[in-house]
């Protein structure tokens, strides 16, 4: 089993947004009260901190108070938060919302593990930076930016977890429900070889293309097509 030394939570949580209409996270995914948070980070057996570990908690300004709960009941002691600005506003009755918490927290000796990882001493606590953008350029709900990831790995060593995760990433250990697997994986990456294959070829060829696709497989239907392109 391994032991992590650094580990990051982004939890689903109970934002539902405000209205008769859905406009919060409850329109992207199934959310969680804290209490079901607690239990699904329990029951999941991945989450093994080593006696001397980082963690770092995901939280919305509105939920600051259950984050604080969670990382107590988990066996952490809070230490600071770093807050990411965003760009751009998003939802708030009272206050448009412009950022969200990533608190820190440790067990066992936090600071023999830093000073482990890095002697830098400029690392601060304001993180301004854009998340990830889909393809049409609008900002991916809930996704974390890279320098989130960048400072984790700057301040905190491996082996590092990143629970409740939407894809794999380098260096890390995932754990979600929306992280693909490795088959799922090699099938978008034969999928993208299908489409690709397809360009170029004439109408005719196409559809014998997609036949093969159909009766034998994308793999088999990737070889003919670029069969066809080299014999032209």
């Amino acid at each position: 089993m391994t032991k992590f030394r650094t580990i990051l939570l982004d939890p689903p949580w109970n934002e539902q947004g405000g209205g008769k209409i859905k406009r919060g996270a409850d329109r992207h995914y199934k959310l969680m009260k804290v209490e079901k948070i607690l239990e699904t980070i329990r029951r999941s057996g991945k989450f093994t901190p080593d006696e001397n570990c980082h963690l770092y908690l995901w939280v919305t300004n509105n939920y600051l108070p259950d984050g604080i709960w969670l990382i107590e009941q988990l066996g952490f002691k809070y230490i600071t938060c770093i807050t990411w600005v965003k760009p751009s506003y998003g939802l708030g009755r009272y206050f448009r919302g412009q950022t969200e918490q990533l608190l820190f927290a440790r067990r066992g000796n936090g600071w023999k593990l830093r000073c482990a990882c890095t002697k830098r001493h400029d690392l601060a606590t304001r993180l301004d930076a854009e998340g990830p953008k889909t393809a049409r350029g609008r900002r991916k709900h809930s996704a974390k930016p890279e320098e989130a990831y960048r400072l984790i790995k700057e301040a905190s060593p491996d082996p590092r977890l990143d629970m409740f995760a939407r894809r794999r990433r380098r260096g890390w250990w995932v754990w979600g429900k929306e992280v693909p697997t490795r088959k799922a994986l090699r099938a978008r990456k034969l999928q993208g070889k299908y489409l690709g294959a397809l360009r170029g070829l004439t109408a005719e060829d196409k559809a014998r293309v997609k036949a093969v696709a159909k009766e034998k497989g994308v793999a088999q239907a990737v070889k003919l097509a670029q069969t066809m392109k080299v014999k032209k």
